[in-house]
């Protein structure tokens, strides 16, 4: 698998809008920033929220294969979570949609998980 930061590419644009810069340990391969662009046309920065999202369960899954679910992951998980919905927020601003429909459906494992996610965290 592959690890490239090349703001020309789609992937560079990508890794670039979901934070994941450092290629000495990045969240994704570039094979992996392609299928979330794959799955979203094409569109950069929907797949960056896709790439939050994963990013998120991935905090999420960790924490609770070690038993610690602290406030730091707690606020890491919902900190990612809240750009992944800017970044969709952004999308359906500027086609004048609403954006509700995107950032509930489930696209993927990752996303299903977003959203169950999503509402654990926002339960007191």
């Amino acid at each position: 698998m592959s690890r490239t930061y090349d703001l020309s590419t789609n992937v560079g644009k990508t890794r670039l809008r979901a934070g994941d810069t450092d290629l000495i340990d990045p969240w994704h391969e570039d094979e992996e920033l392609q299928v979330f662009l794959s799955d979203v046309g094409e569109n950069t920065v929907l797949a960056a929220a896709l790439a939050l999202r994963s990013q998120a369960a991935s905090l999420y899954d960790r924490a609770l294969r070690t038993g610690t679910f602290e406030e730091d992951i707690k606020g890491a998980v919902a900190s990612k979570l809240k750009a992944a919905e800017a970044l969709v927020d952004e999308v359906a601003d500027s086609a004048g949609v609403p954006a509700f429909d995107f950032a509930q459906t489930a696209w993927d494992v990752y996303s299903r998980r977003a959203i169950y996610l999503k509402e654990i965290l926002s339960q007191p």
